[in-house]
């Protein structure tokens, strides 16, 4: 039997690299939305741990220069996540953007792996049709020859 040889095999390769890159685009994006989202976690918890350092402060001794400067830092924090959680959804459509494109990918791949497992099934068809009938030629060969040696 010849040996199987598929000619978009090049192809194939390429798509097949093409999609692990594709994978490890994504892996990274997705490692950046984790670390977005924890920063945004923290900078949530900061508030939170501000607004009740703040509440103390009021409902005890009133020093207004404390008071003031809680707020304003409680003003940036408040900036901040706003700003990140800018970041976030920018991010976050960063990584749909990937998972699209390895989704893309992948079926590239997968139509020229199909592809490849036809031609190989039709190869393999052939060839085992050119063999059986090889074979055949073969056996009528010998038939014929035995015929004529007790003919003969």
């Amino acid at each position: 039997m010849r040996k199987f040889r598929f000619r978009l095999q090049t192809a194939l390769d390429q798509a097949s690299r093409l999609e692990e890159a594709a994978k490890i685009d994504l892996a990274a994006a997705l490692n950046r939305s984790a670390r977005a989202q924890e920063a945004l976690a923290s900078l949530l918890t900061r508030r939170r741990e501000i607004g009740e350092t703040l509440l103390a402060c009021q409902s005890g001794h009133l020093d207004l220069e404390e008071i003031r400067r809680l707020r304003e830092h409680l003003e940036q924090v408040c900036a901040g996540i706003a700003d990140q959680r800018l970041v976030v959804a920018e991010i976050q459509a960063q990584v749909e953007q990937r998972r699209l494109d390895l989704v893309e990918r992948m079926k590239k791949r997968q139509v020229l792996e199909r592809l490849r497992a036809t031609r190989w099934s039709e190869h393999y068809r052939r060839e085992t049709a050119a063999e059986a009938k090889a074979l055949d030629d073969l056996a009528n060969a010998r038939y014929a020859r035995r015929s004529l040696e007790a003919v003969g």
